[in-house]
């Protein structure tokens, strides 16, 4: 905030913000229709991880119309009940409903999350029994494959966020999110402009 009030460039207050962090360019691969003029958010989340809670807090502060968001599958390989939950990721991302299915989960406790609910929370979306068992052998390659960009990217843990390229690792304060989103927004709209005199929130 500091940085900003004294008309800091936007590269310093992302570093700031983002720890040292990096830019990686990387952008949603939803099949939902992208808006050309929101702000990319991918998150690499595990559905087992009890900060799932805290990734849905931080994207309910965002503008619904101003982000592009892709949710990817990250697990922990010696855990098979991570594991199934990140092939039924994939699986709610196929059809096009990775937020609904993050939503679907993310208000039980960690340890009640099962491949099971997840597929209960997916039917009023029309996926159904006939289709959930073959998508989810289908999803096994997906799901290593979605870990070892990931790890190649820098995701370490869950969650990891990519707001418009820039990573911020871990269970992140909604002040974080929103303001290096804001930035974003800001950055898209006035690529020549001077910073944006913001305070405290």
């Amino acid at each position: 905030v500091r940085l900003s009030s004294d008309g800091g460039s936007l590269e310093k207050i992302r570093q700031s913000i983002s720890y040292g962090d990096v830019w990686v360019p990387i952008e949603p691969s939803s099949k939902q229709s992208a808006n050309a003029e929101a702000v990319n958010i991918v998150v690499w989340a595990d559905l087992s991880s009890g900060f799932l809670s805290t990734v849905v807090e931080n994207l309910q502060q965002l503008p619904k119309e101003d982000v592009n968001l892709d949710f990817r599958p990250w697990f922990d390989p010696d855990d098979d009940r991570s594991a199934n939950l990140a092939k039924a990721l994939v699986v709610a991302n196929m059809h096009g409903f990775g937020l609904e299915a993050i939503l679907g989960v993310a208000d039980v406790p960690a340890e009640d999350r099962t491949v099971a609910l997840v597929k209960a929370r997916l039917q009023p979306h029309g996926i159904d029994d006939a289709g959930w068992e073959g998508a989810m052998k289908e999803a096994t390659s997906s799901v290593e494959q979605g870990r070892a960009l990931g790890a190649k990217l820098g995701v370490r843990a869950s969650p990891t966020y990519f707001i418009n390229g820039y990573r911020l690792r871990g269970a992140q304060s909604k002040r974080a999110v929103v303001r290096l989103f804001a930035l974003e927004k800001w950055d898209s709209s006035n690529p020549l402009g001077p910073t944006p005199q913001t305070g405290a929130q």
